[in-house]
């Protein structure tokens, strides 16, 4: 009967433990992030993303009055452009040489 509960004991151990692991295992998952176009809306500083809208994968094709049609940036959590210094930077410079960049699609 001592034995018994011992083996019992050990498989009850055995059991915790493994699912204590299970638990504790890290989340192998990983979120891909892509870069996305957000379409400028003309509506203020080109360099504040709540003056993007969510566009997609490729760069929209713009008319219009303003310079800057559209970035390509990480988005904000927000369906926005994360725009960093670097891509600031771009923008202003694309622009001011009006030549479209990698990540600043001007229009037409």
């Amino acid at each position: 009967m001592k034995n018994s509960f011992k083996i019992l004991g050990a498989f009850a151990f055995l059991f915790a433990l493994s699912i204590s692991f299970y638990a504790f295992k890290a989340d192998t998952k990983q979120t891909v992030r892509t870069e996305q176009w957000y379409q400028y809306d003309g509506s203020g500083d080109r360099t504040l993303p709540e003056n993007y809208t969510f566009f997609g994968s490729s760069a929209p094709g713009c008319t219009g009055t303003e310079e800057i049609c559209a970035v390509r940036a990480m988005d904000n959590g927000n369906q926005q452009p994360e725009i960093t210094e670097d891509l600031k930077d771009e923008i202003n410079a694309a622009i001011s040489s009006d030549t479209p960049t990698v990540n600043v699609s001007l229009l037409d």
